[in-house]
């Protein structure tokens, strides 16, 4: 696209000079600033490029222009008088009768004036770009009467085609100064306008970033409390779970606990049953050996009573969820024996 715009550029070097030289000086202007105005929506790079190749253009446009001056003075001065001097040249013209009639009224006396003569013509310019159509009629009248006599009148006529080129070169600046101010407004306009659209862009985006950061912050809020919900859940769903586990292991160490109890238990019982019958055999033994000693005492001395108790109670116990069993033994053994000795 830009090849294209830069070949469309480099061909408008040779058209624009005759688009200059049929056309009028705001058409020219205009043209030149719509071209400045299409390279403002292209990057830097690509804007300095299209400049040069505008600068190139305007300096082929002024050297042309230049180069033929009074042919554009001359169009310029049929156009202005088309487009603005009516009744400029209705005002001239009816002055021009008045001294005319005036100056032929004087010197009638002396001189012969040679008869009026006036022509009439028209040029029709058209102009076709697309969909517009433009056409322009330049009309010129002319009427003169020339005294040869009157001096003072012809000097009169060149002074004043004298001063032509001058009104139209003041015109051409004040034009050229309007349309140059026209333009700077336009342009101020323009990057006030952007200006003005890119800050509201800015703050449209901003808006729009803190209504999506809301709206994240939201969302973020509402799943963050979905997600506690659902972590509060699973926590306790796990905490029962590992309650449930902890208490079958309590249950089963428990269980085991009493089985390994109930085995020592057992064991202690068995021990001290035959610690038990030890002990009742050691006693009895001790018993019989007594029975012997007393007696045998009791013959050598008189008669005596003797009486002899042995109480023995031995109680086994053992923490467990079943009661243990307790044992006592009583051991009781009297023994009497009544001797007499003289």
């Amino acid at each position: 696209m830009l090849s294209v715009f830069l070949l469309t550029i480099n061909s408008l070097r040779f058209a624009l000079p005759i688009v200059t030289l049929f056309g009028t000086a705001p058409t020219f202007f205009t043209f030149w600033f719509l071209l400045r105005s299409i390279t403002f929506v292209f990057p830097p790079h690509i804007y300095r490029r299209c400049d040069d190749h505008l600068y190139s253009i305007y300096q082929r446009l002024v050297l042309f222009f230049f180069q033929n001056w009074v042919h554009v003075k001359v169009k310029m001065s049929g156009i202005i008088n088309a487009l603005f001097g009516h009744h400029k040249d209705k005002d001239d013209k009816k002055h021009n009768e008045k001294t005319e009639t005036t100056t032929t009224s004087t010197i009638t006396t002396a001189t012969n004036p040679i008869p009026d003569s006036s022509s009439n013509s028209s040029i029709v310019h058209t102009a076709i770009s697309e969909d517009v159509h433009v056409q322009s009629v330049v009309s010129t009248e002319t009427n003169s009467n020339v005294n040869i006599k009157n001096s003072k009148k012809i000097t009169d006529l060149m002074n004043k085609l004298g001063t032509t080129h001058n009104q139209i070169d003041e015109y051409s600046k004040k034009r050229t100064a309007e349309i140059s101010e026209a333009v700077s407004n336009a342009v101020e306009k323009v990057v006030a306008d952007t200006a003005a659209q890119q800050q509201k862009l800015l703050t449209d985006a901003k808006e729009r970033s803190n209504t999506i950061e809301d709206e994240y912050k939201q969302h973020l809020q509402e799943r963050l409390a979905q997600l506690d919900t659902e972590k509060a859940v699973l926590l306790a769903e796990l905490e029962r779970s590992l309650n449930e586990r902890q208490e079958a292991i309590l249950t089963k160490a428990k269980q085991d606990i009493d089985i390994i109890q109930n085995t020592a238990n057992e064991k202690k019982m068995a021990i001290f049953k035959e610690a038990q019958a030890r002990a009742n055999q050691q006693i009895d033994q001790i018993t019989e050996k007594v029975a012997e000693l007393v007696a045998e005492d009791a013959q050598r001395r008189l008669q005596s009573t003797t009486q002899t108790i042995i109480t023995t109670k031995s109680i086994a116990t053992g923490e467990n969820h079943t009661p243990s069993p307790s044992v006592s033994s009583h051991t009781a053994t009297n023994t009497s024996r009544t001797s007499e000795s003289h």
